[in-house]
This record gives structure tokens, C-alpha cells and sequence, in this order.
């Protein structure tokens, strides 16, 4: 009975183990993904001396300022209204620019808009 109790304790604290392994790898990615997102962006922005700007392979292809709004709300899984208030509130500068003309616009939005959006 004893020894059962031992192995018992030994396989919960192995499972906290890995699931806190995991857990942890999770958050990296996670964190890993987000600055991906911003080196995509910064070099989305970069051009040559001919005015070619740095391609991305599936990186971010979708302007933000001429992007129709049903394009909008499929790829940042929004609300018609909130495309609707993006799209009128255009032409930005810079990404960030979104966040200052749209009221109420979240944090995770404004994620998603970094990731897949560019000017």
C-alpha cells in the first residue's frame, strides 16, 4: 500500500513536470511568434535603393489601407463595424497610427493587425 502511494506521488509530480515543461515551451513560442510578427512588420517597410520593398514569403501581403472590408474581418476574425471603422479612419502612416484613430480597438486586435497587416 505504501509503495503504491510512492508510485502515485512520483507519476503526479512527473505529469506537473511535464505539463509545466510544456507550459513553458508554450509561452515561449507564443512570445517567439509576437517578435516574428514585429520583424515581419519592420522589414515589410524596408526598401532598395529602387524603391523595392523587402519581400517576405508569407509574410504580411495585406495593406491595411487598401484592404476591403470583408478581407478585414476574415483575416482578423472582427466585426463588420470595427472593419468599417478601420477602413474609414484611413490613410495611416504606420501601423501603430490604427490604435490612436480607432476608438476602443483592443490589445489583441491591434496583435493580429502587427502579424498579418502592413501599410
Amino acid at each position: 500500500m505504501v509503495t503504491v502511494c510512492i508510485l502515485l506521488i512520483i507519476i503526479a509530480i512527473l505529469v506537473w513536470r511535464i505539463y509545466s515543461t510544456v507550459d513553458s515551451f508554450n509561452e515561449d513560442l507564443k512570445q517567439l511568434r509576437i517578435l516574428v510578427g514585429h520583424i515581419e512588420r519592420h522589414l515589410s517597410n524596408i526598401t532598395d535603393d529602387d524603391g523595392n520593398r523587402f519581400f517576405i514569403p508569407g509574410g504580411n501581403t495585406h495593406s491595411i489601407n487598401t484592404i476591403q472590408k470583408n478581407e478585414l474581418c476574415s483575416l482578423l476574425m472582427i466585426d463588420p463595424q470595427l472593419a468599417e471603422m478601420i477602413i474609414s479612419a484611413r490613410p495611416y502612416r504606420s501601423l501603430d497610427e490604427i490604435g490612436q484613430k480607432v476608438e476602443n480597438i483592443s490589445d489583441a486586435v491591434m496583435k493580429e493587425i502587427f502579424n498579418k497587416c502592413t501599410l
